[in-house]
């Protein structure tokens, strides 16, 4: 399986719709819907006619 990583610092355009994140006793549950923009031309053809799966998730913490 190969891994694609799409780095933000690239410049590509992350909108997000929605984002829910929550700490519950020992589970973190979460909901990100969204769209990733201006990716390069040459990534995305890597990416035609296959499945996509996140492998990491990323969390930074702040106060509420």
């Amino acid at each position: 399986m190969a891994e694609f990583v799409v780095h933000l610092a690239d410049r590509p355009e992350l909108e997000l719709d929605h984002l829910d994140v929550d700490v519950e006793e020992d589970v973190i549950t979460f909901d990100i819907t969204g769209t990733i923009r201006d990716i390069d031309d040459e990534f995305l053809a890597e990416l035609t006619d296959t499945a996509l799966r996140p492998t990491e998730i990323h969390f930074a913490t702040t106060d509420k």
